[in-house]
């Protein structure tokens, strides 16, 4: 029993030690803010109340929260041009005429009928060419006769010259003013109907036959019929066009029918509207509209429009993948941080989170996203942690937080724009005044970045002006911001900046006064090895001021018994005379 309760109590005191240990407590502070990140990317930053109907008066201001568009009405032109388009797919109704094809078919059985009749008489051949033309097409001469009477196989000859008739009347032969209706609709297709049989037959405008294109159609064919015979086949060409006659008419009523029906199919296109960030939707007393409540139901909720399961892994893979370029870079930075610094991670995590809300607020707010202080916090980062982690850290916050906005490049690049030169500035900062001129440049970096992304988008001046303007007042909030919190930062997290060693390093602090009347002469040593200590660190380029701080004060456990230090007798005797050398070792 008592095993097992010694056992049980080692298990435990092991889980407490792994719960306390430094790179668990960094581990929790790293998942707490990535969860509360990941949510702030979902969370919607104006949740409005939807029991509002069109036609009520609205009791508030109502701003967008973020870039959206919304279908609102019908879009007129997009509606035509889809409508036309389909227009363009329905066939030109043509009504195909028997009574056009059995007239052509009868005309051209009899000639050749005639023919054989006169080609077997024992009369003259002008007399044979004299009965023939009576049933001959007016076109046809009389050397044409003479070649058809010449010709040896009546029977093929009459049989080959059907064929080529049914062939032409088959693809359809149709009149000019049909062809001329169906160019002006710009359709590429017509339907041949047959009304005796509702048999459709669907052709391509440029293989039906025209009065244009019948010569060349018939010469096609008739050469493929009697590839031998030039002659046969002239006369053949005058014969045939001569019979034949359009057997397909264009039906105007029929092709408006199958139009209309067409269009009762489609549905109208929506129009879209674009609604930006921070624009107006309602006004407080205006009556809503229709499109009101449209652009309402886009902002409602608690969670931003376009929250779904699939986005939520694609931020998941944002923020993993964030991560991994965060310890990419590190690994490449001179320093080398570890999961074991804890503080400097809670540092970084606080300024983030602090950004994070800052944003959510101004995204809640009409202000243009430009007004965003993001500077800050790769100011304050730079001064407690390094240089290295505060651009890392506004890399990670401007990619996130230009997410927030909309995705858009220019946000990015105006608050790093903004961020680099500001921590830039204040890198070497060693008075409260240096603070503020930092965020001077950081205003004025981020007004150029901005007038930059409006010249090149062609924005209206008074825009993108106006937008400077904010993105000057963001660098001024910038600063205020390093000026309150950064003491805040330093009392708490016990980290000394240039600004607190330059305070510490006042000879008249009450410290180094004290040292000065009751160990002169270790006072005095103390500020030759603060001299000598900022020299070699300048030499190097090591953190000189530190240096000049520490050597000014490494000394002040002297103070009680200064007199028993060399450098405090000032000529009397020295105290140790005395004492024996181990009670003399016990007072120093």
């Amino acid at each position: 029993m008592n095993d097992l309760v010694a056992k049980m109590r080692e298990t435990y005191q092991n889980i407490v030690g792994v719960v306390v240990r430094k790179e668990t407590l960094s581990m929790v502070l790293i998942f707490l803010f990535a969860a509360g990140a990941l949510f702030s990317m979902f969370l919607n930053p104006q949740v409005y109340q939807m029991g509002i109907y069109e036609g009520d008066v609205a009791l508030k201001d109502v701003f967008a929260p973020y870039d959206f568009v919304y279908s609102w009405g019908v879009d007129e032109e997009k509606t035509n041009a889809i409508q036309k388009e389909e227009l363009k797919k329905v066939p030109y109704v043509f009504l195909r005429e028997p009574a056009s094809e059995e007239k052509a078919s009868e005309e051209i059985t009899e000639f050749f009928n005639v023919l054989a009749i006169e080609k077997n008489k024992e009369t003259p051949v002008l007399e044979k060419i004299s009965v023939i033309r009576e049933f001959a097409p007016e076109d046809l001469q009389e050397k044409d006769i003479r070649i058809l009477l010449a010709f040896k196989d009546n029977v093929v000859l009459a049989e080959r010259s059907g064929e080529i008739v049914e062939k032409v009347l088959l693809s359809g032969y149709a009149s000019a003013e049909g062809i001329v209706l169906v160019k002006e609709h710009g359709i590429s297709n017509i339907v041949i109907v047959d009304d005796e049989t509702e048999f459709e037959v669907m052709r391509p405008l440029k293989n039906v036959v025209t009065a244009e294109g019948l010569s060349d159609v018939l010469k096609s064919h008739i050469e493929s019929a009697f590839p031998d015979d030039r002659k046969i086949r002239q006369s053949l060409v005058v014969l045939v066009s001569g019979y034949l006659s359009p057997n397909i008419v264009a039906d105007p009523s029929r092709t408006k029918t199958r139009e209309d029906n067409i269009l009762a199919d489609i549905e109208p296109v929506p129009r879209e509207w674009e609604v930006k960030k921070n624009e107006t939707i309602v006004t407080k007393g205006q009556r809503v509209t229709g499109s009101n409540v449209v652009q309402l139901m886009h902002i409602s909720g608690i969670l931003r429009q376009g929250a779904t399961l699939k986005s939520f892994f694609g931020s998941a893979l944002f923020f993993a993948l964030i991560w991994i370029l965060a310890f990419v870079y590190l690994s490449f930075a001179g320093k080398k941080y570890t999961f074991r610094d804890t503080k400097s991670i809670a540092i970084v995590l606080l300024n983030m989170a602090i950004a994070l809300a800052l944003a959510e607020m101004i995204m809640r707010s009409p202000q243009p996203s430009y007004f965003m202080p993001l500077a800050f916090m790769g100011m304050i980062i730079t001064l407690l942690v390094g240089l290295n982690v505060g651009f890392l850290s506004l890399l990670l916050m401007g990619l996130l937080i230009s997410m927030l906005a909309g995705g858009k490049a220019e946000t990015m690049f105006v608050l790093l724009a903004g961020g680099m030169v500001g921590m830039y500035a204040i890198k070497d900062c060693r008075r409260r005044s240096d603070i503020l001129k930092a965020g001077l440049f950081v205003g004025i970096v981020k007004c150029a970045a901005i007038i930059c992304v409006g010249l090149i988008n062609n924005l209206d001046a008074s825009f993108f002006l106006r937008d400077g303007l904010w993105g000057m007042a963001s660098g001024l909030f910038s600063a205020f911001l390093v000026m309150g919190l950064l003491p805040v930062f330093e009392y708490f997290f016990k980290v000394p900046t240039n600004i607190t060693l330059l305070e510490l390093s006042d000879l008249n602090h009450p410290l180094l006064k004290k040292l000065s009347i009751e160990a002169p002469g270790t006072y005095h040593h103390s500020i030759l090895v603060g001299n000598l200590a900022e020299a070699a660190c300048d030499a190097v380029g090591a953190n000189s001021l530190l240096a000049r701080v520490g050597s000014y004060y490494h000394d002040i456990g002297k103070i009680p018994k200064a007199e028993y230090f060399s450098e405090n007798e000032m000529g009397s005797p020295s105290r140790h005379s005395n004492l024996s050398p181990s009670m003399s070792a016990l007072i120093i």
